[in-house]
């Protein structure tokens, strides 16, 4: 049989181990989230550029979920990595394209997750006509499935250049 002292001990200890628990469950979901901030912000700010400027529009494509929905001011939108690389290498025939994306805003939620970001474009004609820059915010939706981020819907919209 317990005492009073012994289970005042007994109740500090459980106390302690439930407290122990908790921090090292904390850390463990803070450092998951800074994982995939991580990995979605390489996603974003150095994959997806990357792939543009080189004018891979299938290396772009497949940061995109199968059903992705791509939607371009101006233009249609385009469901699936194959509507999206189609229509990204029809512009990469007439144009190339310089992105430098910063990522503004990241809330992750589970395995979802949202980026708000700046695409400061420049893009250059391939006919050696003068080149324009303009400057997009972007809004990315992701997913998470298998460990891995895609982004599952982007819009974007120009923004007025400052000079």
């Amino acid at each position: 049989m317990m005492t009073g002292t012994s289970k005042r001990v007994a109740a500090i200890l459980i106390l302690g181990l439930t407290a122990l628990a908790a921090m090292a469950y904390d850390n463990l979901a803070s450092s998951r989230r800074t994982s995939d901030e991580k990995m979605i912000r390489n996603i974003i700010e150095v994959q997806y550029p990357g792939f543009v400027r080189s004018g891979d529009a299938q290396g772009y494509a497949s940061q995109f979920t199968q059903d992705a929905l791509w939607m371009p001011p101006g233009e249609k939108n385009q469901i699936g990595p194959q509507a999206i690389a189609e229509s990204l290498h029809r512009e990469f025939n007439s144009v190339q394209l310089r992105p430098t994306i910063t990522i503004q805003e990241l809330s992750i939620l589970g395995d979802h997750a949202y980026a708000i970001g700046k695409d400061e474009l420049a893009i250059i004609p391939k006919d050696g006509s003068a080149a324009s820059h303009v400057v997009y915010t972007v809004f990315w939706f992701l997913r998470k499935a298998d460990n891995q981020w895609k982004i599952t819907r982007q819009i974007w919209n120009e923004k007025p250049t400052e000079d």
